[in-house]
C-alpha cells in the first residue's frame, strides 16, 4: 500500500477529488470547515482528525501537493487548505530547468502561482506600469537555446520570454495568460481570457468554455446542459466580482466541443 506525502498534479485533479469529496456531503462538510476554522483562530488545529476520512482517501501521511500547468482556482487551493490538506500552486517549464516561482508554508497566496525564487530575476515588459505585462525571467536554470536553433529569438540579454503575461507584487508573480490568447477591450485594457474561462469552470455543471472578443464585448460559449436562465444565474455571479472591462457581456450554450 503507497501512503505518499507529496503529491504532484494539475488543476483538473484536484477539481476533480474536490467534486467527489463534496458530491455526497457538501453541506455537512461546509459546517465542519466553518467550525474548524473558528477553532484555529484561537490555536486549535483538528484538521486531521476532522477530516480523517479525506486524508486517509490521501493515505494519511499527506504533507503537501504542488500544482501546476495552470493557476489551481481560490476556491479549490482554499478547500484543500481549510481541511488540512494544503496545495501550493507552482511556475515553472522545461526552458527554466523546473520552478520559476513557486508558494509555500507561511508563503501562500491562493491567486498567485508563488514567491519568485531567488536563482532567477523575473521582469515584466509592459508599456504602462500598472498594467499586466509579458513576463521574462533570466538566472542560471534558463537554457541557452533549442538544439539546431542558433538564432533563438525568445532570448534577449540573458532573458528568457516566457509567452506568459502576469505582474508582479511584494515578490509573488501572478500569471494571467498567454500573451497569444489575450484579448485587447476597446479601452486598450488587456484580457486574459484564461482567467475568465478558470471562474467558468468552476461551476461543475459547465463541462468546458472558451471566451472571446465580439463587437468589442466579451464573449463566452459555454458547453454544458444547463438552461438560459440557469447560465445567466451563473454568468452573474461572476462579472459581481470582475471589474467593468474584464465583465462578460453575451454568451452561448452549446452541446458541441469547444475548440
Amino acid at each position: 500500500e503507497t501512503r505518499p506525502t507529496l503529491f504532484m498534479g494539475v488543476p483538473l485533479m484536484y477539481n476533480k477529488i474536490k467534486e467527489n469529496v463534496l458530491s455526497n456531503n457538501a453541506l455537512l462538510i461546509k459546517i465542519m470547515i466553518s467550525v474548524s476554522n473558528i477553532l484555529r483562530k484561537v490555536g486549535i488545529d483538528i484538521r486531521k482528525k476532522m477530516f480523517k476520512k479525506i486524508h486517509d482517501f490521501f493515505g494519511g501521511k499527506y504533507f503537501f501537493g504542488c500544482s501546476a500547468g495552470s493557476l489551481l482556482s481560490y476556491d479549490t487551493n482554499k478547500f484543500f487548505d481549510d481541511v488540512g490538506l494544503p496545495i501550493y500552486n507552482v511556475y515553472g517549464m522545461t526552458e527554466t530547468s523546473g520552478p520559476v516561482a513557486m508558494n509555500y508554508k507561511n508563503n501562500n497566496d491562493y491567486n498567485s502561482v508563488g514567491k519568485i525564487l531567488n536563482i532567477n530575476t523575473v521582469k515584466i515588459i509592459s508599456e504602462n506600469k500598472n498594467e499586466i505585462g509579458e513576463i521574462w525571467v533570466k538566472g542560471s536554470n534558463v537554457f541557452k537555446g533549442y538544439i539546431g536553433n542558433k538564432k533563438v529569438n525568445c532570448i534577449e540579454n540573458g532573458y528568457f520570454d516566457t509567452g506568459d503575461m502576469g505582474y508582479i507584487k511584494n515578490d509573488f508573480l501572478y500569471v494571467k495568460g498567454r500573451k497569444k490568447n489575450i484579448l485587447i477591450g476597446d479601452n486598450g485594457k488587456n484580457i486574459a481570457p484564461e482567467e475568465l474561462i478558470g471562474k467558468l469552470l468552476q461551476y461543475k455543471e459547465i463541462n468546458d468554455a472558451n471566451v472571446l472578443m465580439k463587437n468589442n464585448r466579451i464573449y463566452a460559449i459555454i458547453n454544458t446542459e444547463l438552461k438560459d436562465n440557469k447560465v445567466k444565474e451563473i454568468i452573474d455571479k461572476i462579472n459581481i466580482k470582475l471589474p467593468k472591462h474584464k465583465k462578460i457581456s453575451g454568451y452561448e450554450i452549446t452541446q458541441r466541443k469547444i475548440k
